[in-house]
């Protein structure tokens, strides 16, 4: 924040995050005071609810999944995939008809089976982890479909399924308090107060600018209705560096929720605005603003 007659100052806020700011030109020094809206939360409950997902956030994230869900996974997968099996036949189901051939570890066992049947049976493979049946399906007497058709792969699926869908809740749970520590313990260091601001400035994509002469002042104002309170850099000309007085930055809009007979206010700390007060009318120069 600049003007071309006045020092450059700087000042940081406590809380990196939305907040009320005045300057005050009127003294030898420029003055900065910042201040926080009174939403029902303390300055210090708004900034730590802004942060809830933030680029920590997001690494710790990435840091608890490698931790819990794919070790878990991992091993889980290796433990149940069966490493041996052999096939068996049943008699009663043997005949001239059908012939197939189910190969294992590389070891072929060829055998006909009966065709009587919608649904074919009589193959088993036995594995060191259960026993599967071997099934097909019959269309026109050509066996269309082969698999493994047992409950226990249902169980086994669903037993998967389960494992997953708990190890999730367990990395949102476990996220969940670790990013609260995280937070509330970046929020009191003062390089993190400093770099915040500075971070979401430099990484703001679309920047708005505007230029005001003197025609524009209403009542010797000028005012930036909306912005979202991340960046205001302005510089003034002529009249306009003599003349500012203060700027003030409020939270733009208030809703009224109507609730039974009374009327409930509610705080949007995502809209704002900023107003540049002049000591009068200036005629020469102009103001700059670039806004986000």
């Amino acid at each position: 924040m600049k003007n071309n007659k006045s020092k450059i100052t700087k000042a940081h806020g406590k809380y990196p995050c939305n907040a009320r700011i005045d300057v005050d030109y009127t003294k030898s020094k420029p003055k900065i005071r910042f201040s926080y809206p009174k939403n029902g939360k303390t300055a210090k409950q708004q900034s730590e609810s802004q942060h809830t997902i933030n680029i920590f956030s997001l690494v710790l994230l990435g840091i608890v999944v490698l931790l819990i869900y794919l070790p878990i996974t991992s091993l889980y997968s290796n433990s149940d995939y069966p490493s041996e099996c052999r096939t068996e036949f049943n008699q009663y189901n043997t005949s001239t008809y059908l012939y197939t051939e189910v190969t294992i570890n590389n070891i072929s066992s060829n055998r006909t089976l009966n065709n009587s049947y919608n649904r074919i049976y009589g193959v088993k493979i036995i594995c060191d982890t259960g026993e599967y049946e071997l099934s097909f399906d019959r269309l026109n007497d050509i066996a269309t479909k082969a698999g493994f058709n047992k409950k226990d792969s249902i169980k086994d699926a669903t037993d998967i399924l389960k494992l997953q869908l708990a190890l999730i809740g367990l990395i949102f749970v476990v996220w969940f308090y670790l990013n609260k520590l995280v937070v509330k313990y970046i929020l009191k260091q003062r390089w993190y107060q400093k770099w915040f601001p500075v971070h979401q400035a430099k990484t703001s994509r679309t920047k708005y600018y505007k230029r005001f002469y003197p025609k524009d002042l209403d009542n010797n104002m000028a005012i930036i209705p909306s912005f979202s309170n991340v960046i205001l850099d302005y510089t003034t000309e002529g009249e306009f560096s003599d003349k500012l007085e203060k700027i003030k930055i409020r939270e733009h809009n208030t809703v009224k929720i109507k609730k039974g007979k009374k009327q409930k206010k509610k705080v949007n700390v995502f809209k704002w605005s900023a107003k540049f007060f002049f000591k009068d009318k200036p005629k020469t120069g102009y103001l700059e603003v670039i806004y986000v």
